[in-house]
């Protein structure tokens, strides 16, 4: 065993920044799956923090290296759904920017495929201001024919358009769902 002009032996040194190798390999793994899995471009560091942090919570019992980064890769997703994209993407490699679908067309763009988007703030428009927030999304139809009991207190939903403000964690948009 040698010893560096500091007194650290090298061979813990060795051993040290292999296993420091190794985790870095199977994160940058992890982030790749992640990206390809969500079809975003996910921040690194979100993707490192992520792995240390499950990595340090309690497991069930031990597994093999390839159940060990399946399981890290479940759980990498399972964190990014509860993450806030503008922390943990740098947006979406898919989404035009919003001043390129005003350059498009001024109004009414239908965009195809399938995006990964953050709804901040929503709304029903479809209502009268003093109700948009309410958590209610029927309503109760009493006809006045008492007879007919297949038509009494049914309920009939409401017509709703929603306004929604959404972020791929680099720009904002602001969506209608009718």
């Amino acid at each position: 065993m040698r010893r560096d002009t500091a007194g650290n032996d090298d061979d813990d040194d060795d051993g040290r920044n292999a296993a420091e190798e190794a985790t870095t390999t199977l994160t940058r793994r992890l982030h790749a799956s992640l990206e390809s899995l969500l079809g975003l471009r996910v921040s690194l560091e979100w993707t490192t923090r992520c792995i240390r942090a499950v990595r340090e919570t309690p497991t069930r019992g031990a597994l093999d290296a390839d159940e060990e980064e399946a399981t890290l890769l479940r759980l990498a997703y399972d964190q990014f759904m509860f993450a806030d994209v503008n922390v943990a993407c740098h947006g979406s490699t898919a989404m035009p920017s919003p001043d390129d679908l005003m350059m498009r067309e001024r109004h009414e763009t239908t965009l195809k495929g399938r995006f990964v988007v953050q709804i901040d703030e929503m709304a029903d428009v479809g209502k009268p201001f003093s109700s948009r927030y309410e958590s209610s999304s029927t309503t109760t139809n009493n006809n006045n024919n008492n007879n007919n009991n297949n038509n009494n207190n049914r309920n009939v939903p409401l017509s709703r358009c929603l306004k929604m403000n959404a972020t791929d964690g680099k720009h904002r948009y602001v969506v209608y769902e009718y």
